[in-house]
């Protein structure tokens, strides 16, 4: 009998698991040295984040690099279709996410909280939020929510 249990692939879901989870709750080392993120500057804070997005960046490199080496060979040898498709899906999203702000922002007036952050973080250190936002970010949530997600299941549906 073939039920939904039987996709999962135990070895991956640990490491999934184990990979989001300690991802997730990385700050409360900080808490249980007792770090209080109320009371730190904004130097203290990014010199925080940007240690946690450089140690988990070069664990999933360890982990998965047979797998991230055979993606950038495939990449320099495929380079130009797949600049051609990543092209017109970039342009399409580009422009859904325009015209979805427009019209947010006709309902809504003001910035919210998340969004204050992130322009203060973009003011105070522009290279420090260019570094989480553009490089650390993308790779890591690809990594754990992708790659080793999808290693989780049988069927790759």
């Amino acid at each position: 009998m073939n039920t939904w249990l039987s996709n999962f692939k135990g070895k991956e879901w640990l490491m999934f698991s184990s990979l989001s989870l300690s991802f997730l709750l990385f700050e409360i080392v900080f808490i249980i040295l007792g770090v209080d993120f109320k009371s730190i500057t904004l130097t203290q804070f990014l010199e925080i984040q940007l240690g946690k997005n450089l140690f988990f960046t070069i664990l999933l490199i360890i982990i998965y690099y047979k797998y991230l080496k055979e993606k950038i060979d495939d990449f320099t040898k495929n380079f130009t279709n797949y600049f051609a498709i990543s092209f017109k899906y970039w342009l399409t999203g580009f422009l859904i996410m325009m015209i979805s702000n427009i019209i947010i922002n006709s309902y809504i007036t003001g910035l919210g909280e998340n969004e204050n952050a992130v322009q203060t973080l973009i003011s105070k250190a522009p290279y420090a939020a260019f570094a989480m936002t553009t490089l650390f970010a993308p790779f890591i949530e690809e990594m754990i929510f992708r790659k080793s997600l999808q290693d989780c299941f049988h069927h790759k549906i």
